[in-house]
């Protein structure tokens, strides 16, 4: 894990967000979801990862939970807005690739 001088984690770069202790249940939570289709929204990766149950998430779209930080589980073990901001970066990683990856449209 990467730690600054004040003790707190450090921020992922791109050098190293796979140093991050989060980095390898977040790319298995991204792997199953592009398993099954090409999108990979940030709270999906919170449901796969375990951190957020889908009841609770429904509740958040639905207005019934005011901050989806509320019911994301484990607060203690880590910081809440880390798993966003995790999960944030890798989606976009994985959804580029995935696009790159995808045959050129014809002209």
């Amino acid at each position: 894990m990467l730690i600054r001088k004040t003790g707190r984690a450090a921020r992922p770069t791109v050098a190293t967000y796979r140093d991050d202790p989060l980095y390898p249940r977040i790319e298995r939570a991204v792997a199953r979801i592009l398993a099954n289709g090409k999108v990979v929204a940030p709270v999906d990766v919170l449901v796969g990862m375990g951190l957020l149950a889908p009841e609770k998430l429904e509740d958040w779209r639905r207005g019934r939970v005011h901050y989806l930080e509320a019911v994301i589980k484990s607060f203690a073990e880590y910081e809440r807005p880390r798993h966003m901001t995790a999960a944030r970066r890798v989606a976009s990683a994985e959804q580029k690739a995935a696009l790159r990856a995808l045959p050129a449209a014809p002209r």
